[in-house]
């Protein structure tokens, strides 16, 4: 069918129908006129000057609507104006002439402020000339395209720059411990302490590597939507149809497109034969979206005679206007959305407090180092171990000694890799952690927001019950006899297997029954009467299956299957309307229970152009079809007196706004036969009748379904035929002369909690995390799943108390109008502070809730699945996508994506964060404990002129050593620095010193190692002189009497003197000595027997602290004594092990003990160190931990 085809059918002057009396609406003219007066004028005493302007502009056009109906009513000539817009701008560019009897005008002549959607309401022959198309014929010639292109710019949503690999490995630098560390390497590779410096390098890098992996893997969101874009597409280019890539596509071009494609820009359609398009991924709605030439509603963006880039074509042919490329499509704008949100980096808690810990961390290494470097260089310190070296050079290395003690070096790795562990532990919990920090970031998690369908829910609705409503009925609800209540049974899934049956009387015993009957293949019958037994002949039977009959053929596009394979049924199409075919099949239509296996649906013609599609605003659907039979609907008989019913609306939507709409009832005669009450309209009584039986189905946490009939006749039809605006038609079957809609009953369904959701929102409540559910459901259903789910409580039933939890999304806007503006966020944050449950609720509110929320002080995690919903998920602190419903593109925005859409998972994950959150808290405290310790006996080592007791490179190792595969990481690294080869200067003689408290003397002695040459054999002389002495003589007066005696005689034999005046062996010479202490004068390469003691005394105290820190380690994991959680964790024994195993080894190994300056010790030496590891551990448990148990325990 060519466009111009379409426009002479829709385009018929309705001055050459014939004019009849009888279209005369329900409601007069004048209340109509008054009616929208009432509205323009409440609404302007809220609004501007502006805003006034604009409601003039729609005063004009809504008289000019009321003048066409007017026309319609007159028989106008001039009433096809309004029926007709946008025709004539469609024959001008065709170059066709307009005669009498096909008069066309313009869509609209407004101009671009008058409030309405520009590219929708603007007429086709106005866009024309913006865009340079000549000709819809023809397309753009060459010209046009290069200018166009040069104008609006191509059409490609630019993707992130990649951040290439070695800047996110550089990035990782960035981090204040990080940067402490380095600048603590440089100082040590400075001072020529190499292993120190290669060590600290090799744990921050390894700590890069692994976060850069981490980081790199992570998705891209702007670039998935880079990628939804269509490949190719067909277009009119200089009169020739031509399929270019979709990014050569440019605004102004023709495009064609037919069922499958995917649209590559957004268009203004001048041409449609039955097309639908899917648009579920840009407005969150599951129906198909049936596209017109007249949009239904000229506000909104989403207007039906537009098409969008990245949605598909399911069904039929259209052509249009390229109107948008690029950026500025729908998709394009949740793109720059992504990209304004992903500017600057969102830290986490964890993060933020670690650069926290790092600044003060740096600031008191430098306090301390400047303050430890001053004493030293006022008390003029020299390091006995070192007694070789320069001071100056001695205490700056110390001060290096101190940088090293004082900044945690495992930080960062013990943080990445415990988040690594986590994420992996996260995923058999069915949670995909995309972002590392993000592990964390859920411990610390304060408001969850969650979708109802599918993550509260299982997302499967089935039919529960059927309400009939008739007047005089024979069978009727105890609490009113205008309606009655029946039960599907049994319900699971979608199998169509089961019956209907009265809800008074279908006991648990006969629950039973029914199922034994229906697994031995027996009617249901012989239990229970079934209502939806066809054989069965009865006014309550003919009700029922009317009514699901309507429902059924309202549902039309989607069917019911049985996989071959599996044997399980599925439903194809719209799953909200999966309830209702399988219900439908339960009663007989269905081509499953038909004999002659033909579907009903083909013994209806269906009016596919008069279809009122549903939508998030009008929620409702309307489809017309031709009756088999005038005045009669399946059972239903619509006779009225001067009326012949040749067709027949049928109506299905949420109950408030189809009994907004109804007029009229059904009634039962004394014939047994329904027929429409036409003699009396719906009294008030009856509506609230009506309305109660909704609330009471509601508040069972059910969805419910109104369905509604409306007959016409071919005069009525002919009419719908002339509007191609669906909103007019809506408004055309509501006040027409027949009256409103007739309801004929409700269809409730029921879509059940998912398994453990109830524990879960009680375990989040325990931990003080809020749940807010989300959700389009009407407010009465969403408050009783609410209750189902223990969101709210149970006693929760004063209205006051409900108001006070659950709103209508409605109430975030001025004048609880949705397509007003957002409240102002003072207001906006006093009902988010409180809310707990949202209903009516459209995607874009989300992000509102989000960001009102997150002013408040919450740390917020959402869930969402479509692409409108990224925005909202990368504004959020955790976005978290479905990984069964989501689209790649809410998968990309969002930090976390649940592998299986279960609310239960979240909450899992939240423990899994608060658990590392907590594991790492604990680190970090045995980690500044054992730090400022170091720093402690460091300071008292310096100030008591003492050596120090551990070096640098054995703080960083003792503290590996108590985190297993650190430890052996940390050992093979070392293993390769082989310094046992190389050349020390060495002298042997060296000093050292102790403090002597004694009956006659207090202060310190100088302790002296020598050869002694009258027995030929190293020996240790303690207290050799009183106070500090260095370069000390053998035959000085300041020293023991028995040492001068000892070397009076000189030195004999393979000894010499050295320039102290003391015997060591010659260069050549070797002798026995006492264990390894000769070592240090027998040969090059090995340091003097002093240093060899102060090596020895440093062996024990690094074991000591090893072995300190390492049962720290299971004190600090709990303030409860640590016998009661020794077991706790039997990783950590094996852990402990390795760790005392390792620092065994370190002290017996050679090239290691050089590289650590250990050396191997006494057996009795290992114990003593032990022992003062076991005090530490006492004084751990006695002191803190019970003052800590008094006071908060």
């Amino acid at each position: 069918m060519s466009s111009q085809n379409n426009n002479k059918q829709g385009g018929q002057d309705i001055n050459n129908k014939k004019d009849s009396d009888d279209i005369k609406p329900s409601v007069s003219k004048e209340d109509l006129i008054n009616s929208l007066k009432n509205d323009e004028l409440n609404k302007n005493t809220t609004m501007d000057q502006n805003d006034m302007k604009k409601n003039e502009n729609m005063n004009i056009k809504k008289n000019e609507v009321l003048n066409n109906s007017n026309n319609v009513e007159d028989g106008d000539n001039e009433n096809s104006k309004f029926m007709n817009k946008s025709k004539e701008g469609l024959n001008n560019i065709n170059g066709e002439k307009n005669d009498d009897n096909n008069s066309i005008v313009k869509v609209e002549e407004s101009p671009k402020s008058i409030g309405y959607n520009y590219y929708a309401s603007e007429s086709i022959e106005n866009l024309c000339k913006e865009f340079g198309l000549e000709s819809i014929n023809t397309g753009l010639n060459s010209e046009q395209v290069k200018i166009n292109r040069d104008k609006y710019g191509e059409n490609f949503i630019e993707k992130d720059e990649v951040v290439p690999v070695w800047l996110i490995f550089l990035s990782q630098y960035c981090s204040p411990v990080v940067l402490l560390l380095l600048v603590a390497a440089v100082a040590s590779l400075a001072l020529n302490e190499v292993v120190e410096g290669v060590a600290i390098i090799s744990i921050v890098t390894l700590n890069a590597c692994l976060a850069t992996y981490m980081e790199k893997s992570s998705g891209d969101a702007i670039g998935k939507l880079a990628e939804m874009a269509s490949p190719q597409c067909t277009v009119l280019r200089n009169g020739q149809k031509v399929v270019i890539p979709s990014r050569e596509v440019v605004v102004g071009d023709v495009v064609l497109i037919n069922t499958g494609d995917s649209i590559s820009a957004d268009l203004r359609l001048f041409d449609v034969i039955e097309l639908k398009t899917n648009e579920s991924l840009l407005t969150g709605e599951s129906e198909d979206i049936k596209k017109t030439i007249v949009a239904d509603n000229l506000s909104t963006p989403f207007a039906t005679n537009l098409c969008f880039a990245t949605t598909s074509v399911t069904s039929g042919s259209g052509k249009g206007i390229v109107i948008s490329t690029g950026l500025d499509t729908q998709v394009g704008k949740i793109a720059s959305q992504l990209k304004k949100s992903s500017k600057g980096s969102k830290l986490t808690p964890l993060q933020v407090a670690l650069n926290k810990l790092g600044g003060l961390i740096g600031l008191i290494a430098i306090i301390v180092l400047v303050v430890i470097i001053s004493l030293a260089v006022i008390i003029k310190y020299r390091d006995p171990a070192h007694a070789d070296k320069d001071p100056t050079f001695v205490i700056i290395i110390i001060g290096v000694g101190f940088a090293v003690s004082s900044i945690p070096e495992g930080l960062p790795m013990v943080v990445t890799i415990t988040l690594s562990a986590g994420a992996k532990d996260m995923v058999k919990k069915n949670a995909n952690v995309r972002k590392l920090p993000a592990v964390e970031t859920l411990g610390c998690c304060s408001v969850i927001c969650s979708d109802k369908t599918g993550t509260l829910t299982e997302g499967k609705m089935t039919a529960i019950n059927a309400v009939t409503i008739c007047k005089n009925s024979s069978l009727s609800d105890e609490n009113n006899k205008l309606t009655k209540t029946f039960d599907f049974y049994p319900t699971k899934g979608f199998e169509p297997c089961g019956g209907l049956f009265d809800s008074n009387e279908l006991t648990s015993e006969k629950k039973k029954e029914i199922v034994i009957a229906k697994n031995q293949n027996t009617s249901y019958d012989k239990v229970l009467y079934n209502y939806g037994n066809p054989s069965n002949k009865s006014v309550i039977v003919d009700k029922t299956r009317s009514l699901m009959f309507a429902a059924y053929l309202n549902s039309y596009d989607t069917t019911l299957s049985r996989d071959p394979k599996t044997l399980k049924w599925g439903i194809h199409g719209n799953m909200s309307e999966g309830p209702i075919v399988v219900a439908a099949a339960k009663v007989g239509y269905s081509f499953i229970n038909n004999p002659n296996h033909k579907s009903y649906l083909d013994n209806f013609q269906r009016l596919d152009d008069l279809e009122v599609t549903f939508n998030s605003s009008r929620k409702m659907k309307i489809t017309f079809y031709k009756l088999k039979t005038v005045n009669v609907f399946e059972n239903v008989y619509l006779d009225k007196p001067g009326k012949v019913y040749t067709h027949v609306a049928l109506i299905k939507g949420a109950p408030d706004r189809l009994l907004d709409r109804s007029t009229h009832l059904l009634e039962e005669t004394s014939m047994k036969k329904v027929q429409v009450s036409w003699n009396s309209t719906i009294t008030q009584e009856e509506r609230n009748v009506l309305i109660k039986k909704n609330l009471e189905l509601s508040q069972k946490a059910l969805r419910v379904l109104s369905i509604c009939i409306k007959p016409l006749t071919d005069q009525n039809i002919e009419e719908l035929k002339k509007l191609e605006d669906a909103d007019e038609r809506l408004k055309y079957v509501n006040y027409d002369e027949n009256g409103g809609f007739i309801p004929m009953g409700y269809v409730a369904s029921f879509d059940p909690p998912r398994p453990g959701v109830k524990e879960a929102i009680q375990t989040c409540r325990e931990a003080q995390v809020k749940v807010i559910m989300i959700t389009g459901d009407q407010k009465p259903t969403a408050v009783a799943i609410g209750k189902l789910i223990g969101l709210i409580e149970e006693k929760s039933e004063q209205v006051e108390d409900i108001n006070s939890l659950a709103i209508e999304c409605s109430e975030l806007h001025i004048n609880k109008n949705p397509n007003e503006p957002i409240l102002p966020n003072d207001q906006l944050d006093e009902f988010t502070d409180k809310i707990l449950i949202y209903s009516r609720a459209q995607p874009e509110d989300k992000i509102t809730i989000v960001q009102s929320l997150k002013r408040k002080g919450y740390l917020v995690a959402m869930t969402g699945d479509g692409v409108n919903d990224a925005p909202a998920l990368k504004a959020a602190d955790i976005g978290v996508a479905m990984g069964i419903n989501g689209t790649e593109v809410a998968k990309g925005a969002s930090e976390m994506i649940l592998i299986d859409d279960n609310f239960c998972t979240v909450v899992s994950a939240i423990d899994v964060g608060r658990t590392i959150f907590s594991n790492i808290q604990k680190f970090v405290c045995f980690l500044l404990g054992t730090n400022i310790g170091e720093i402690i006996y460091l300071s008292v080592a310096i100030v008591a002129q003492m050596p120090f007791p551990l070096e640098a490179l054995q703080i960083c190792t003792g503290f590996y050593n108590l985190n297993g595969i650190h430890n052996l990481c940390k050992t093979v690294n070392l293993v390769d620095v082989n310094d046992a080869n190389v050349y020390h200067e060495y002298k042997y003689f060296c000093s050292s010193y102790e403090y002597r408290i004694s009956t006659d003397y207090v202060g310190w002695v100088t302790n002296v190692s020598f050869w002694d040459p009258q027995n030929n054999e190293a020996v240790n002389f303690w207290g050799a002189a009183k106070g500090k002495v260095e370069n000390i003589n053998p035959l000085s007066d300041i020293v023991h009497p028995e040492l001068r005696l000892r070397m009076q005689g000189g030195c004999s034999g393979d000894l010499t003197l050295d320039e102290n005046g003391w015997c060591r062996p010659k260069d050549n010479k070797t002798s026995d000595g006492y264990n390894d202490e000769l070592e240090g004068i027998l040969k090059k390469g090995f340091e003097d027997v002093t240093a060899k003691g102060s090596k020895r005394g440093r062996t024990m105290a690094f074991i000591s602290a090893v072995w300190c820190e390492m049962l720290r380690a299971y004190t600090v994991r709990s303030w409860e004594p640590f016998y009661k959680v020794f077991n706790r964790n039997m990783w950590m024994h094996l852990a402990c092990s390795i760790s005392a195993t390792l620092t065994f080894l370190s002290t017996c190994i050679p090239g290691i003990t050089s590289i650590l300056n250990t050396t191997c010790l006494l057996w009795w030496q290992y114990l003593l160190a032990i022992f003062w590891a076991l005090l530490n551990l006492f004084l751990d448990e006695i002191v803190p931990k019970v003052i800590y148990r008094r006071k908060y325990m």
